[in-house]
């Protein structure tokens, strides 16, 4: 099949200026001659005489015309996003080169082999040759032509000349250049001049990559044509001023396969982040009016990225647009390859974002039954209270305690003739942990001691003669209880503020006009176990093991590295919050997982687990108090937060 493209794509290689007179002859098979007295050429161009003529040829570099002193700024060629594979997409924007101006001006002519054609209404009237070297001319034989009008055709080595055609395969379109100066008069007058540029025909594209990891050093890609495609050689017929697009041939074409060099870290200002660059080590060429739609670029190297193989990529297109490689255009090609998650949906669907239509994204799924919330838990109609606390708003005074993760209490005998309140242990069938290790292998979910009443203990208020205990309707640690009409009892504000979150985000939904809240059920969310606290911070940072801290608090505090960057792109990316002040510094997250320093005690659990991720790549595990009294209150009060977790 063959494709013409005539005045438009012309002009986009012709620059003409001047006008000149041949004398000179030759045959256009003559053989060069290297030993003829070379020409000096002048600053920006090569002077080419013969006879009375002198040609003033120019090359434009790659992108002549796209520096930024002659460019305005424009929107980029095309920009899309596309899926890789199961957990990994690219962003892809293809941006014209933005040359220095220092290296988008005319210069002088590439070192190579030329010929210069006549042209007379559609016939050839004879051409020359000369060779350029290191800025200098040889000429190699000459041409006379009477007065008339002619357009005249220049072209290196990397072109061939046959029937009246320039013809540029596919494998040459990286050095072939063309240049034209057309209807122009010769007549009898001394030293005339004919000026005009050369151009390549084809253009070219590099690839930048970037990511949120540090890239394999062997990374490796090809771009080319898409197996569905076909790629073409270029022709242009000099008797009637058309280009040609021929199949090309071998097919298919053997496109380079280029490394990569790291390049300096940029900043990502939607994800306030740092992503780490690697920039390909040269360009790839194509021949001009190929469809951007049939360029595609796959990875070759097996090193991991994201933990999967980066050879196991789709080969993917460019774009699905009507977009082409225009003549003479430098590109950049710039990938941001980032993790690709699925997200729980108001309707309880998991979806990626880019399906996400009308839906509002509720929790980030990390696995095929569990999810984390987009942001942290507040009751409905209090945003600013962050903190879980019996009272609502959260009273803080140096004589107020906070009772945070319960507000159940016993007196517990301390000295032969004194008694303090102590927290009770409130969950069941489990003693509480005795240590952060236990507490992260064990199996049992915070949905249970969230909703199950029979997963929580009895007693609720003891002195030192009477004890109360928990109602049923009480023993669900998500509930709160309108007792009279002036008071609400928390007795489990970390669960409480749990259970909040799908009923703050059904307001939400119901704004937007959306009727189906299945994945908004109250009973799907819970305050989540140490345990699958983890089981996310694997899933989706590639947290390690924990250690100790310190010898002293080996059984209350551990820490471990995972990838924070990561996580805090999957929730920034669908409109969550991090897990970390604007410091860095990591919120405590309560856990539903109880601590006591004592083995198996029946009784009493002073202590709950909370996580704490920060943003420098580590995450502590911390055996916090339930109940402070202590004096720093309003900066515990800072701290303490619910992470709310669904099951689906």
């Amino acid at each position: 099949m063959t494709r013409t493209t005539v005045t438009k794509l012309l002009l986009a290689i012709c620059i003409i200026t001047g006008a000149a007179m041949f004398a000179s002859c030759s045959s256009e098979n003559e053989p060069l001659n290297p030993s003829v007295e070379p020409e000096k050429p002048k600053d920006g161009s090569t002077l080419v005489k013969t006879g009375n003529i002198t040609f003033n040829i120019s090359e434009l570099p790659f992108g002549a015309d796209t520096e930024d002193e002659t460019r305005a700024a424009q929107e980029p060629a095309l920009t899309d996003t596309v899926e890789l594979c199961e957990g990994v997409e690219a962003e892809i924007t293809l941006e014209r080169d933005r040359l220095p101006a220092t290296r988008a001006v005319k210069h002088g002519m590439s070192d190579g082999n030329y010929r210069v054609f006549a042209y007379q209404n559609g016939v050839n009237k004879g051409m020359f040759n000369f060779i350029v070297s290191g800025g200098n001319v040889t000429f190699a034989g000459h041409l006379t032509l009477p007065p008339g009008v002619y357009s005249f055709y220049c072209c290196n080595e990397h072109v061939s000349f046959r029937d009246n055609k320039f013809i540029v395969p596919h494998s040459n379109v990286g050095g072939a250049l063309i240049g034209f100066a057309k209807n122009i008069y010769v007549g009898g007058t001394d030293n005339q001049h004919v000026s005009f540029a050369m151009t390549h025909v084809g253009g070219r594209i590099r690839t930048m990559v970037y990511a949120l990891l540090p890239m394999p050093g062997d990374m490796q890609s090809q771009l080319g044509i898409a197996p569905s495609a076909q790629s073409h050689d270029m022709t242009y017929n000099l008797a009637t001023d058309q280009y040609q697009y021929a199949n090309a041939s071998p097919t298919p074409l053997p496109f380079p396969q280029l490394g990569y060099t790291p390049a300096a870290s940029v900043h990502d200002a939607s994800l306030n982040m740092n992503l780490s660059a690697a920039l390909c080590n040269d360009y790839t060429y194509f021949v001009s009016n190929t469809p951007l739609k049939d360029i595609v670029i796959r990875f070759l190297n097996g090193s991991r990225l994201y933990n999967k193989p980066m050879n196991t990529f789709a080969a993917r297109k460019l774009s699905s647009g009507t977009g082409i490689i225009e003549v003479n255009k430098s590109y950049m090609l710039y990938i941001k390859l980032v993790p690709n998650f699925k997200y729980v949906f108001e309707d309880g669907y998991r979806r990626y974002l880019r399906d996400k239509g009308n839906h509002i994204p509720v929790a980030l799924a990390f696995s095929d039954h569990l999810g984390i919330a987009l942001k942290d838990a507040h009751p409905v109609g209090y945003p600013n209270e962050l903190c879980p606390a019996s009272r609502i708003p959260l009273e803080i005074s140096p004589t107020t305690a906070i009772l945070s993760w319960t507000a159940t209490m016993g007196s517990r005998n301390v000295t032969e003739t004194g008694y303090a309140q102590s927290p009770f242990r409130n969950n069941k069938p489990e003693f509480p942990f005795n240590s952060w290790s236990e507490a992260l292998s064990n199996g049992r979910s915070g949905r249970d001691w969230t909703w199950d009443p029979n997963c929580t203990g009895d007693l609720k208020f003891s002195g030192s003669s009477s004890t109360t205990y928990l109602t049923p309707a009480e023993k669900v640690k998500g509930n709160g209880q309108q007792v009279t009409p002036t008071y609400f009892q928390i007795l489990f504000p970390a669960f409480y503020w749990a259970g909040q979150y799908p009923l703050v985000k059904r307001q939400e939904a119901q704004a937007a006009g959306l009727s189906d809240l299945s994945g908004l059920a109250q009973e799907l969310w819970f305050l989540p176990s140490a345990n699958e606290w983890y089981k996310f911070l694997q899933a989706i940072g590639s947290c390690g093991p924990f250690g100790q801290v310190t010898p002293s608090t080996v059984k209350r505090h551990g820490v471990a590295t995972y990838n924070a960057a990561i996580i805090n792109y999957a929730l920034k990316k669908a409109g969550g919050t991090p897990l970390w002040n604007n410091a860095g510094a990591g919120y405590y997250y309560w856990t539903s997982s109880e601590f006591d320093v004592f083995p198996n005690n029946p009784l009493w659990s002073f202590e709950a687990f909370t996580i704490t991720p920060n943003a420098d790549n580590h995450v502590f595990i911390y055996a916090e108090n339930k109940q402070r009294r202590e004096e720093d209150v309003s900066f515990i009060a800072s701290k303490l937060r619910v992470r709310a977790f669904v099951s689906f």
